[in-house]
Formats: structure tokens, sequence, C-alpha cells
């Protein structure tokens, strides 16, 4: 199904995640419900095309200064996984930074407050966050990511841009930006024309073909922004500690996405980029995944299944909310 991209708006309800410690690299918890007997649920995969496992996947983790890990914002196993590959981080002896897509930069000020106290702690965070008032789904479903922060005192950062800035672009493209801006948010790098026609397609197909064609250049430049901010961020964080992105799974693809910014920046460090997406009745290979992304190949180096959430028609809220 085709789901529609909102930058700052988030639909779905999700599950809270209650995840056991980890018994194994290889023994998931589903907390999602559908589809759960499909065949590649709980498998990881190489881009290649060669099957691996999530041990492997750790092991290459450990080894990556740069850690991209994706995710279906309204999917709690995809949040279930991501705190998991935190805390073996630290039980492997890493301390990254953690920069977080749904955290925008100029709420880092009330974070940095709010970490320096005594007893920050994960129940609370949300609120100092705003979290539900911008529109994300309430903070309890993201909050094992934050317990996986703060009970070994990683550094927490936001990446996307400020709201005001965001709408500013939606509204009148990067004409608006300085040209400080624009090379601050990686605006002035050129993916290439295949790759600008694949993501206005892209957008133009998640947006379930109801806003113009014509916007799509702007909406286009507001994901390159946001992609940008989240890699400056993450270079400007993680010092020789190495950082951990929590984005959206199109943020981490590594042709256009956040790992195209730090090849172009940090070109001697390594960035692993994970998807974790939601497996779909019928779909049973790797390679039937890859179109939706516009792409011939998965663009993850690594990629991990889980079940799916609920059968929400975004495309019928899209339309219900226009």
């Amino acid at each position: 199904m085709t789901r529609p991209f909102f930058p700052n708006a988030i639909l779905g309800l999700l599950m809270f995640i209650a995840l056991s410690p980890m018994a194994s690299a290889d023994a998931p918890y589903w907390e999602s419900l559908r589809l759960r007997d499909h065949p590649l649920v709980g498998t990881v995969w190489r881009q290649d095309g060669t099957q691996s496992s999530l041990e492997e996947l750790f092991v290459e983790v450990h080894a990556a200064h740069f850690i991209l890990i994706g995710e279906k914002h309204d999917n709690p196993d995809h949040h279930a996984l991501q705190a998991r590959i935190i805390r073996d981080l630290v039980r492997r002896g890493r301390r990254p930074a953690i920069v977080m897509e749904m955290i925008p930069t100029d709420l880092q000020p009330e974070l940095d407050n709010y970490l320096a106290s005594e007893v920050p702690n994960s129940a609370t965070l949300g609120a100092i966050l705003k979290w539900e008032e911008r529109g994300w789904p309430r903070w309890s479903y993201y909050e094992p990511i934050a317990e996986a922060a703060l009970a070994a005192n990683l550094p927490i950062y936001g990446g996307d841009l400020p709201n005001t800035l965001l709408r500013q672009l939606v509204d009148d493209g990067k004409d608006v930006l300085s040209k400080k801006q624009v090379k601050r948010l990686a605006l002035d790098l050129e993916r290439g024309p295949q790759a600008d026609a694949a993501l206005e397609e892209l957008l133009y197909q998640s947006h379930c073909q109801l806003v113009p064609r014509d916007a799509m250049s702007s909406m286009a430049d507001v994901q390159r922004a946001r992609d940008g901010s989240l890699a400056r961020t993450l270079v400007k964080q993680s010092d020789g500690k190495g950082g951990v992105l929590i984005a959206g799974n199109g943020h981490v693809r590594n042709d256009w996405g956040v790992p195209f910014v730090l090849r172009e920046d940090k070109p001697g460090k390594s960035a692993l980029a994970i998807g974790i997406l939601e497996v779909e009745d019928g779909a049973e290979t790797l390679n039937a995944y890859a179109a939706p992304y516009q792409a011939a190949l998965i663009p993850f180096d690594y990629v991990v299944f889980t079940p799916a959430g609920e059968d929400i028609d975004y495309c019928a809220r899209f339309k219900r909310d226009k």
C-alpha cells in the first residue's frame, strides 16, 4: 500500500513496546500482529542479496563509525530493534552519540538542560520534547530508544530542521535560504538527474498522487535539506566515538539519503545503512521491496524484516484531511 510522506506528522497508532532483555541476537520479540507467518519475518539480508543474521549484523554495526537505522514510524518492532542495536553497541564498548530525526535542532537547549538534570528519565523526556504536540505518536512508543540511551548515559541530539524553516521550504522552496544555509544543509551537492527524478517520483507516489507534480521539486528540496541537517548533526556530534541516527527508512537509504552526504563530508569514515522493513503479502524476495524505493536494488547495506503493523489506508486519510 502506498503511504504518504509526512515530515512532522505521522499517522497511525502504535502498540506499547515492552522488550525483555536480549537472550540472543537472533530472538526478536515481535509486537506487531500482521503477517507474522510471512517467510521473510525475522530474516536479515545484505544489499547484494545474500542472507545474513542479526548476530552478523551487530558485528558490522560495531565496526562502523556511523550507524544509520531506519524505521517505519508506526511499527513498534522497528523501535524495539533500534533500541537493541544501541544496547548491543554499548555492551561491546561503544559510546556513540544518538541523533534523532524526530527532534528538531531548535529543541536542543531544552533537551540539554533536561539531560543535565540529576535524574533524567525516559518517561518524562517526551514532555520536554513536546513529542505529541508536534504530531509524533505517543512518547511511550519511542521510549525504549531513550531508555537504552539514558541507561548508558549516551548523548542525545535533535537532527531535524525547525518547523518554521520546514514550512518556508515547503511553501517557497530553497530560494528562501541564504548561500550559507544552502551549503550547511548540503543542498549544493549534486545527486544527479536520475536520482532527482526518482526522488520526485517517490514523493509523488508516497503522497498518493494527490499533490501536484509541479510541487515535487520543492518537496524534494525539503527531503534533501532534512537529509543534510541529519547528516551534518551526526558528523558534528559524533567526534571520535561515532554516532547512531534514528530516522525513517527514506533518510537512511545509502544512495541519495544521509549516507550520500556522509560520503562527501567524511569519506574516510565507514557508514552502515540499515533498513527495517515490514513484510508485504505476496512479496517473498528481497528485490520485491526495491521498487517502492524507485531503485533497482534495495538501497540499504542491510535489511531486517519484521511483521507488518496495522493495516491503515493512509491515502484515504490523506484525502480526508486535505
